[in-house]
Order: structure tokens, then C-alpha cells, then sequence
């Protein structure tokens, strides 16, 4: 009887441990989110490197901060995410969305002038270029940043959404920023960048605590989950590097590991892509 009894132990043991595992495994830790998505790949690789996120030069900047009185705007800020905040709010209650008006010079400090002077409505497009404007500005390393759907080649219309992405150095992580919705992801007061955004849409109920979304309008954040998720498959992005012909721009685009890379938006416009990875880890650098 004693082997009988030591091998029935020995079983309920076993069980209980697996038990125990799986559990444990049925919800992620909030600490999963920095690599976790299966979509893509999360080899370590360096694709491309960049000298700033931003096309504008110091000058152009400084006077955008003047201009603006973005230092004002940020006085009772205590850290860089803060600012964010701040700014975010302050550029999503400038103007209400017209996803048909196009500027005919796409920069911040010409946007901004159209709207506070001429009281020109913009595109989600105008609202990311305006918030990493102002954040370069503060020195806070922010781009603008491009969302496609899975069907954006063959989609006629609504294939893509502009928002930003902005490296909070203290917190070393990008952080994402949807200008047109004033909405940024937190989870456990930790903000996320786009692409744990999508890992926490696409498995609702997998984590220790729900994704917030902190929001700066009016309108709250209702409905943005559904809406904004189809948007989060493809992400591009634009970098800049000094050389002796000028600032060269490169863009670059993260696709999912199994995915064609798209070559046109829409149907009717090639897209300019310069470099593709499936790389999580290449596509969010550390920024200086």
C-alpha cells in the first residue's frame, strides 16, 4: 500500500502544481507588456539609426516655443510625462477634427497660425504634427506617427490614422499620443506606446488591470477602444540624420512577422517606404 499511497501523492501533486501554473499564466503581469505582442518579433535589431525624430531645426523650434508660450504652457509641469499631458490638452481643444481639410503647408507653426488666426479645422494627420512639434520644442524627442489598417492596400477610404509617439526619457519608453481624440493609454499609471496598445485591445481581459485611457476633451474617451483598434497593425514613423547634402529622411515601417509588406495606401497611392522590420525593439529606440 505504501508505493499506492506515494504514487497517489505524487499525482495530486503534479495536478495541483499544474493547477497553480496555469492560473498564474491566465493573466498576464502588467510587466509583460513591454515585449508580448506575438504579432511581431521581438529579436533585438538595429535597422536604422537617426540623428532626431524632428525635421525642424533649432531655430524653428525655438521660435514655436516663443511664439506659442509652450514654456508657460508646461510651468507647473513636474516631469516630462506631465508635459505631455499638458500639451496634448492643449493642442486637442485648439480646433475640432475635419478629417477633409488638408493645409496647404503642413508645419506646425503654419497650422497653428491658420487655426488661431484664420480659425482653419485640421485632419488627425495636423494634430500629431503639431503635438511633436511643440513637444521637440520642450525637448521632449516626439514623431509623428502612422497607423494602417490590415486591408490598407485594397481599402479605399479610412485605411490610416496620424497620431505620435513621444520618448519619456525617465520612464525610458515611447508613449502614445492620439491628438484627435485627446487620449493616452496608461495601465497601473504606466502609459503605453502603440504597440502595447494593441496587444491589451486585442486581449481584453488578459492582464492584471484593464487599460485606462486618460482623456483631454470634452467627448471622453467612449468608443475609442473599438474605433481605434483595426488602425493598430502597421506602424511607420520618419527619422532624420545630418549629412553634408542635408537632412536625409528615412522612414520606417513595423509589420507583423507573417505580413506582406504594404506598397500602397489605398489602392491609388504608393506608399514611400524606405525600411521594413518585424522588430518591436528596432522600431522603438531609445531617443536621446
Amino acid at each position: 500500500m505504501v508505493p499506492v499511497i506515494k504514487r497517489y501523492l505524487e499525482i495530486t501533486a503534479l495536478l495541483m502544481m499544474t493547477v497553480c501554473l496555469a492560473a498564474g499564466c491566465a493573466k498576464k503581469g502588467n510587466a509583460d507588456l513591454a515585449y508580448s505582442n506575438q504579432r511581431y518579433s521581438y529579436d533585438e535589431k538595429e535597422v536604422f539609426s537617426c540623428d532626431s525624430w524632428t525635421r525642424y531645426d533649432k531655430e524653428y523650434l525655438e521660435k514655436l516655443k516663443a511664439d506659442y508660450e509652450l514654456e508657460k504652457l508646461v510651468a507647473n509641469c513636474g516631469n516630462d510625462f506631465e508635459r505631455v499631458q499638458a500639451v496634448t490638452e492643449w493642442v486637442t481643444n485648439l480646433w475640432a477634427h475635419n478629417g477633409d481639410n488638408i493645409p496647404e503647408q503642413n508645419d506646425p507653426l503654419s497650422i497653428l497660425h491658420n487655426v488661431t488666426e484664420e480659425g482653419e479645422q485640421y485632419r488627425c494627420v495636423e494634430y500629431g504634427v503639431v503635438i511633436s512639434g511643440c513637444l521637440n520644442a520642450l525637448g521632449i524627442p516626439t514623431r509623428t506617427l502612422g497607423l494602417k489598417t490590415q486591408d490598407v492596400e485594397t481599402r479605399e477610404y479610412g485605411a490610416g490614422h496620424v497620431a505620435a509617439e513621444a520618448y519619456i526619457k525617465d520612464l525610458k519608453k515611447w508613449v502614445f499620443i492620439d491628438g484627435q481624440w485627446g487620449i493616452i493609454p496608461v495601465m497601473d499609471g504606466m502609459p503605453l506606446n502603440a504597440v502595447q496598445l494593441s496587444e491589451v485591445l486585442e486581449h481584453p481581459g488578459s492582464y492584471d488591470t484593464p487599460v485606462e485611457f486618460l482623456s483631454f476633451q470634452g467627448g471622453g474617451a467612449g468608443g475609442y477602444a473599438e474605433w481605434i483598434s483595426e488602425y493598430l497593425y502597421y506602424f511607420d514613423c520618419t527619422g532624420y540624420t545630418c549629412t553634408k547634402d542635408g537632412l536625409q529622411e528615412t522612414s520606417l515601417m513595423l509589420t507583423p512577422a507573417d505580413a506582406e509588406n504594404p506598397k500602397i495606401f489605398q489602392v491609388n497611392y504608393p506608399l514611400e517606404i524606405d525600411i521594413y522590420t518585424d522588430s518591436v525593439p528596432a522600431f522603438y529606440p531609445p531617443a536621446t
